[in-house]
């Protein structure tokens, strides 16, 4: 049910994450809800996927910002990115699914639409309840069952396509270069 599934040179998978398929009845539930989904047993699947790939992944979910958004946060956090960083990171879906959100609203009236858009607060928060159960992101992997060995692989994997790329998602190192449209804090 997905439009990679057929194409030459993509390996599809498909991993139900019911933990992050529902939408949260709160914004403020909507942190403990990205730990639900970073504890699932899809999480380790899809982590162990990650770690074995012969090339790059492309991680998708309906809206762009829970279970993908969870997933990239956990990852940045391994490879020691900044909590501003990820952050910036996730609020990109902000702007870039600005027109599926506009349809939510429009089609969905009674959702309350600050549980659906990305907001600073929920991924700081996730992060802080993370930080706090686990101490460390190899803490957090290793609680998952993800060994020391699929975390370096992991590792190894980023910092390849970092330094292809230029960016350094390391800790200390400039992973982001700019604001993005529509990031001011203070007015959301």
């Amino acid at each position: 049910p997905n439009g990679f599934s057929g194409i030459d040179g993509f390996t599809y998978f498909n991993f139900p994450n019911v933990e992050g398929s529902y939408l949260p009845e709160s914004v403020d539930e909507i942190p403990h809800s990205y730990r639900v989904i970073a504890e699932s047993g899809s999480m380790t699947k899809v982590m162990r996927v990650i770690a074995d790939a012969p090339a790059g992944v492309m991680i998708n979910c309906t809206a762009g910002k829970d279970r993908t958004g969870t997933t990239s946060a956990v990852l940045l956090w391994l490879c020691g990115v900044s909590p501003e960083d990820i952050i910036y990171d996730y609020m990109i879906t902000k702007v870039t699914n600005e027109e599926r959100f506009r349809r939510v609203k429009e089609n969905f009236p009674n959702i309350d639409i600050n549980i659906v858009i990305p907001n600073e607060n929920n991924m700081r928060e996730f992060l802080r309840i993370m930080a706090e159960k686990y101490g460390t992101a190899k803490n957090y992997f290793s609680s998952i069952g993800i060994t020391e060995e699929e975390q370096a692989r992991y590792l190894v994997r980023s910092l390849a396509i970092a330094l292809a790329k230029n960016v350094f998602p390391v800790p200390g190192g400039p992973y982001r270069t700019k604001p993005f449209p529509g990031s001011n804090p203070a007015t959301e």
